[in-house]
């Protein structure tokens, strides 16, 4: 018994809404794994060198987080005051989530920032 013109066609729409289903769902996946856009930051940011306008940048950063770290930075015994992104939790104001939503547009070293 060959299939009817109708259930082909049926078959065929089918077919498509499927792909269409798994283009949607790898989009969709990419885009939530893809690293989020960090505005106007064209670079790393290292805090041991930047200044306060420039730490504002960063997201969940304001004036006066930024100055918080401006003023840990500057009276730290040993510099660089900070030598990894945990090391700003030392910094009133800082948590785990905000580092880590932080590790990826911070460096830590001398050269080339």
């Amino acid at each position: 018994m060959r299939p009817t013109p109708a259930f082909r066609s049926s078959v065929a729409v089918g077919l498509v809404l499927a792909g269409m289903a798994a283009w949607s769902s790898a989009a969709l996946w990419h885009s939530a794994t893809a690293a989020p856009l960090t505005g106007d930051i064209a670079h790393r940011v290292n805090p041991n060198t930047a200044s306060s306008a420039e730490l504002e940048l960063l997201p969940g950063i304001g004036p006066r987080l930024a100055q918080r770290i401006v003023e840990h930075r500057e009276a730290a015994a040993e510099h660089p005051a900070f030598r990894t992104a945990d090391d700003l939790k030392l910094v009133r104001g800082i948590g785990p989530q905000r580092v880590e939503r932080l590790r990826p547009l911070l460096c830590f070293g001398t050269a080339g920032h």
